[in-house]
Formats: C-alpha cells, structure tokens, sequence
C-alpha cells in the first residue's frame, strides 16, 4: 500500500508513503492542507480513537432551540408581537443545525506526532480492512526507515549518543532484544570501522 483516500461527504483526507516521510493532504471545498511529515515524527503506537461532533453546529442547534421555546412561550403570553416572526425563523435555524450536527458526527483515528500535531483520519473508512493495512504499512515503513537511519554503529562517533539510540529503538519495539544485544556488542566491541543493519 502507497497510498489511502477517504472521504466523507464534500471532505477528503489523503495519506501517501514516500521515502523518508508521509504527505498528508485534508481539505474540503472551502480549503486544503498539505503537510509532510516525517516517520522519525509519527508516533504510530500511540493511537487514538474519538467520536466527534461539531462545536460549533451543535450551540448554534442549541441556541436556536432555546430562543425557539421562549418564542412560544411569548405567544402564548402574547399573540401578536416579535415572537409571530421569531418562531418560524427559529423554528428552520433549529431543524437545518440539528440535521447539520447529525451529519457532522465522525468516528475518526489520530495518529499523534512530535511536532505536527495529530494526523486525523476517518475511521474504518474505506473500510475496516483497508485501515488495519494502512496501519501495518504505516509500522512497516517507521520500522524500516528508523532501523536504516539509527542502526549504522561508527566507531568514529561517540559511543553514548548511539547507545541511547538503540536504546530508543529498542523500547520503540522496532529493535527486538537480540537485535539490540547485537548492535550493542558492535557498539563497545573493539573491532573498527562501520557496521549495522546498512552494512555491505
């Protein structure tokens, strides 16, 4: 999988793997944004799942619900008066922001990142399916991209930094404890030169 599409009514959502990071494009007819996020700043494993409304749909139902029951209660007060042309006004602000809000609930999918905010997708939109395979590729490729970056051992560099490193990756889960004894005995071990998971 390169890439997942969704969308939900006029938004769309756009995710595509490349080399070194992802480009994440979410718009609507109004306006898009494009970011490029890096794998180093994904944190894939830490991933949320919400139920939203929106706000802002939802107070204006309210609000127009509110001033729709105290026009009644001024007509039945008083026939005649600015509630006969508040009702009816009311009345359609309600029904078109409750039907609004209904169709703006979402179930959605963040994948939080360092310094990028939160990369949101709808959830088990395609399908539930074609969400499990995007997250697979997803660990797949932050695995293969980290590895390939942290795990080339110079004997040139200091010795702590690149510990600390392994260390990262191995509470990360993509360096297994093997791997990890293996790189570490690379590390402190006295022969010279480059070595990791990038030699040839």
């Amino acid at each position: 999988m390169n890439l997942i599409k969704q969308k939900r009514y006029l938004n769309y959502r756009t995710i595509e793997f490349r080399e070194e990071d992802i480009m994440y494009l979410r718009g609507n007819l109004i306006g898009s944004k494009q970011v490029i996020i890096s794998y180093e700043e994904i944190q894939y494993e830490k991933l949320i799942r919400e139920f939203k409304i929106d706000r802002f749909y939802m107070w204006v139902c309210i609000l127009s619900g509110v001033t729709m029951i105290k026009s009644i209660a001024w007509l039945i007060e008083n026939s005649h008066g600015i509630a006969t042309g508040l009702l009816p006004l009311s009345f359609i602000f309600f029904v078109v922001f409750l039907i609004t809000t209904l169709l703006s609930r979402k179930h959605v999918l963040c994948i939080p990142t360092y310094s990028s905010g939160m990369i949101e997708l709808y959830d088990n939109n395609p399908s539930e399916a074609d969400i499990k395979e995007f997250l697979n590729a997803l660990k797949e490729r932050i695995h293969g991209f980290l590895k390939r970056k942290y795990t080339t051992i110079d004997k040139d560099l200091p010795v702590e930094p690149q510990l600390e490193m392994l260390l990262w990756l191995k509470q990360r889960n993509i360096l297994s404890g093997d791997e990890f004894a293996s790189l570490k005995q690379q590390l402190i071990g006295n022969q010279s030169g480059v070595r990791g998971f990038n030699r040839d």
